[in-house]
């Protein structure tokens, strides 16, 4: 009995070990990657939505569920909206709102 019993234990440790193993993988799963470009598509779409807002001056791009925006805005309030509807989208954990205001001059 007492065999069984350490064979079972020594399977399930050995089993949990692969298992961890597996979860230092540097691959990024399918899964997180579809809701990754999920997370982004979601924001441009509401962007593109809001005809105040320039949605093709704005890079939007995520990471673990960190949204990055980066481009031109006219001003400070469209800045702000941007960055409201960035955090607002599902599965957004921070946004890093990198927007610039104004018009570039040449």
């Amino acid at each position: 009995m007492k065999r069984i019993f350490v064979a079972v234990a020594a399977s399930l440790v050995g089993a949990g070990l692969l298992a961890l193993a597996g979860c230092g993988s540097p691959v990024v799963p399918k899964e997180a990657r579809r809701a990754e470009s999920g997370i982004t598509s979601a924001i441009q779409a509401s962007l593109i939505a809001k005809p105040e807002i320039k949605a093709g001056d704005i890079d939007v791009s995520s990471s673990q569920g960190v949204v990055t925006l980066i481009g031109r805005v006219r001003s400070e309030r469209i800045k702000d909206e941007v960055g409201g509807i960035a955090r607002g989208t599902w599965g957004v954990k921070g946004v890093h709102n990198e927007l610039l205001v104004g018009t570039m001059k040449y």
